[in-house]
């Protein structure tokens, strides 16, 4: 979750995947050999062009799905902070068509991802 210091999160409208056309947490999935933390720091560089540093190496929020269905998510959620101007940014297109800021109860209102839901909890 990347914070401002008016309390906003930043969301991205995402043109892939499952929550094509919502609104969610930038995010994507890790390499195999990659720890979390670098990981989110890599895809928030590569979806919105932004090198960000992590406020702590703990995620806020870790959580995990496994159903007898063989489906499996293990999810981490960092915090940043950015107070940069959203003109700054260089959107992956292919994969994030907009970004903004939200207030965190409006955007766990639109976020569609239960990790995201979760995490933006957090905030509330």
């Amino acid at each position: 979750m990347i914070c401002n210091n008016e309390g906003q999160v930043l969301m991205a409208k995402v043109e892939r995947g499952h929550f094509h056309g919502f609104w969610t947490l930038p995010g994507g999935y890790m390499d195999h050999d990659e720890h979390p933390a670098t990981g989110c720091v890599r895809e928030t560089l590569e979806e919105l062009g932004l090198d960000i540093v992590l406020t702590d190496a703990e995620p806020v929020i870790t959580q995990r799905i496994f159903n007898d269905e063989g489906i499996s998510f293990v999810s981490f959620t960092y915090k940043s902070s950015w107070d940069g101007s959203l003109d700054e940014l260089t959107l992956l297109e292919e994969e994030i068509s907009e970004a903004a800021w939200f207030e965190p109860k409006i955007a766990h209102e639109q976020a569609v991802s239960h990790f995201d839901r979760e995490a933006l909890r957090t905030l509330l």
